[in-house]
């Protein structure tokens, strides 16, 4: 079967990481192909509607559902055609439950076919887990993005400077105060050692989300901070620090960062390692798909 598996180029770098994955890891059944009309199925890398409709219009698709609540149709029944239509929905949220409970989906006995999993770490953060006397950890909190706001950075930041304590931020400079160090362009084996200096690593992008720094953060010993949602819990359990999203999070932070801090234990960092990786994600996917 010939598939054509690569994202769009604006989409983020976490996106690329899983068209890697699919081509990486596609079995000897599967031919990786360049052109999308030379393939006999596409896999669509969704985060809304924009542009969707000739993709699903050309022939065979399976999608991977990155975004929802926060997509131009944030309920499922608004997706019904879209997933009824795919050889296999992805997703690291639980599409299947969202749509059982949505009471103006039409026919709940057509349901399409879901898949729950998660995405993956690279195998430099997941080699973490094995180092023994990392360096100290003299960041507070590792952070990640290019909105402020989006992904809570300036909560985080303003909450570490309240306590004195130092904040690394993978991205650009954004003015914040506790930020010494903001990177872009880093490789991933600087990344890693950025984040085995981190007490905490924030996965608290607003609304939804699965986000790859807090996945990585953990196998190199950061602790996740996230929002107490079902899929953070699902994928974490009791391996993260949970935030009320709806609550004050500023004091919400400041409380956690004043402590007493739960470090990450070597057997937490082996469980993360085993848990995420990207041939994982990939043989699950096409496993899934090829007996469709």
């Amino acid at each position: 079967m010939r598939v054509f598996v690569t994202c769009p180029a604006h989409l983020s770098r976490g996106i690329h990481r899983v068209a890697a994955a699919l081509r990486t890891y596609a079995p000897p059944v599967v031919q990786i192909v360049n052109e999308p009309t030379k393939a006999d199925l596409r896999v669509l890398h969704v985060i809304g509607t924009e542009g969707l409709g000739p993709w699903l219009d050309m022939g065979p698709y399976a999608l991977v559902q990155y975004c929802l609540r926060t997509s131009q149709c944030p309920h499922p029944h608004q997706w019904a055609g879209a997933w009824r239509g795919a050889q296999l929905v992805a997703s690291y949220y639980d599409l299947a439950g969202l749509w059982a409970a949505d009471p103006l989906v039409v026919d709940h006995a057509r349901t399409p076919h879901f898949l729950r999993l998660p995405l993956g770490i690279g195998d430099v953060f997941r080699h973490q887990a094995t180092v023994v006397g990392t360096a100290p950890r003299d960041f507070l909190a590792g952070t990640s993005g290019y909105v402020a706001g989006t992904e809570t950075v300036d909560l985080v930041a303003a909450a570490a400077d309240a306590v004195g304590g130092r904040l690394f931020h993978l991205g650009p400079d954004l003015g914040l105060p506790a930020t010494p160090v903001a990177l872009t362009g880093i490789d991933d084996v600087t990344l890693a050692g950025y984040w085995s200096r981190c007490q905490y690593v924030s996965g608290l992008r607003r609304v939804e989300g699965f986000e790859l720094p807090a996945y990585e953060g953990l196998a190199c010993g950061a602790r996740p901070l996230m929002f107490d949602r079902e899929d953070a819990r699902y994928w974490l359990g009791e391996h993260a620090d949970y935030l009320d999203e709806g609550a004050d999070i500023f004091r919400q932070l400041v409380a956690r960062f004043r402590g007493p801090y739960r470090a990450v234990t070597p057997t937490e960092q082996r469980w993360a390692a085993t848990t995420f990786s990207w041939g994982r994600f990939a043989e699950s996917f096409w496993k899934e798909l090829l007996t469709t």
